[in-house]
């Protein structure tokens, strides 16, 4: 794609080559965009299955790529009180493993009803779980998965440390996780690419 946009600069406005190359990135989109629904399609029928194998009862499920690939897949699964969380690459050989996190949804009663937090779940179409961390509550938008390689202290990708003001308005401050080990991070998802 990027090749034929480059040629396609050195070529003249109007040209016959020009247009050829031109028709040919247009195939090789609609060809990448049909594969990867056809992938997606695949990924999500595999992960379906695995968690009717594991007996695992849920209401809804998201699916979608991994950072700059369509091999690895990772899903969202609602499964009641918990959030479960897997992946599946198409090279994997033992099944799906899902991570659990509590919604914890009655312990932050409270906080949920507010409005600032509404706004915050309508953003992550209601695919959030919130946590405690040092007395201080942290808003997880499930939508883009975990970036943390530390399955001991799994980080998503966006977080918001939420505080409670004197009028008791709420403040979200967006708390990134630290990407100064971007390197290791993608040496792991590199690795999970080609399986489990």
């Amino acid at each position: 794609f990027l090749i034929c946009l480059s040629i396609e600069d050195i070529k003249n406005r109007g040209s016959i080559s020009r247009i050829r190359i031109n028709n040919l990135d247009i195939y090789f989109i609609t060809a990448y965009l049909a594969l990867t629904l056809l992938l997606k399609w695949a990924a999500h029928t595999k992960i379906t299955e695995s968690l009717k194998e594991q007996n695992i009862a849920y209401t809804q499920m998201s699916t979608r790529p991994a950072p700059m690939n369509t091999i690895l897949w990772n899903a969202n699964v609602d499964a009641g009180d918990q959030y479960l969380i897997g992946d599946y690459s198409f090279f994997d050989s033992k099944p799906i493993a899902f991570t659990s996190f509590p919604k914890k949804r009655k312990e932050a009663a409270s906080l949920i009803s507010k409005d600032e937090v509404q706004r915050l779940i309508a953003v992550s179409e209601g695919w959030y779980i919130l946590e405690k961390e040092k007395e201080q509550w942290i808003y997880n938008d499930l939508r883009f998965g975990l970036i943390s390689i530390d399955p001991q202290d799994p980080k998503f990708v966006f977080r918001y440390k939420l505080t409670e003001e004197v009028n008791g308005s709420i403040t979200a401050e967006e708390d990134r996780p630290d990407s100064s080990n971007m390197k290791g991070i993608f040496g792991a998802l590199w690795d999970r690419i080609w399986g489990n």
